[in-house]
């Protein structure tokens, strides 16, 4: 019986092969499309002008992709099991194909999804996980908007100097562990993304702003 289920999955890896390589070719052209048209010049130096802060923007999408990927596992319903690597994976292959075709890209994206982890959970199954998901998604950058702009005004109101790299760098790695729901558990007891982000602001400005004394 192990063995069928081997073969069935193998079989249908080898089926999904060739989309995966004509979905990687047109990602490739289309980069070097794009690459082309803004200039190798300009892109390294516009990376060079950002510095440091490059890093922290991969470091934000990464993460993006990461928790997302994570929601959709938690949004399947049992008995059903979705591996973190089949999702993640399923995640970039179906925002590509919607970079891709730019004009219908919620249309395709978002269902490619669920046909990529076909072999891993029912159609239908990875549908309604995906909806669940962009729901919460579609919440929480709401309520993350409000948060931000309630921020941003309190920062415009107290006239915080953001030419200066430590408060830069306080309201950088805040939104990285706010956006990115960075959780704590102590036991029993679990921290969210939002209480993560303000301990850990407190913590860092309080550390930062011992060398201005």
């Amino acid at each position: 019986m192990p063995s069928d289920v081997l073969t069935e999955n193998q079989s249908r890896s080898r089926r999904f092969a060739p989309l995966g390589i004509i979905f990687g070719l047109l990602g490739l052209i289309l980069f070097a499309y794009f690459v082309s048209r803004a200039g190798v010049g300009e892109i390294v130096a516009r990376i060079q002008r950002l510095g440091a802060g490059f890093l922290l923007i991969l470091a934000v999408s990464s993460i993006r992709y990461i928790v997302r990927a994570v929601a959709w596992i938690r949004c399947i319903e049992p008995p059903h099991r979705l591996p973190f690597r089949t999702a993640f994976a399923a995640r970039l292959m179906g925002d590509a194909l919607g970079n891709i075709i730019p004009f219908v890209s919620v249309a395709v994206s978002e269902p490619s999804k669920a046909v990529f982890v076909k072999h891993r959970v029912p159609l239908m199954v990875g549908l309604s996980g995906l909806a669940i998901e962009n729901i919460f998604y579609a919440l929480s950058v709401v309520l993350f908007g409000l948060i931000a702009a309630t921020g941003g005004r309190i920062w415009v109101q107290n006239k915080v100097d953001f030419s200066d790299s430590r408060n830069l760098l306080v309201a950088a790695i805040t939104l990285v562990l706010g956006t990115g729901d960075f959780t704590l558990e102590f036991g029993g007891f679990a921290l969210g993304g939002i209480g993560t982000a303000t301990f850990g602001a407190i913590l860092l400005h309080a550390v930062l702003s011992r060398g201005r004394r």
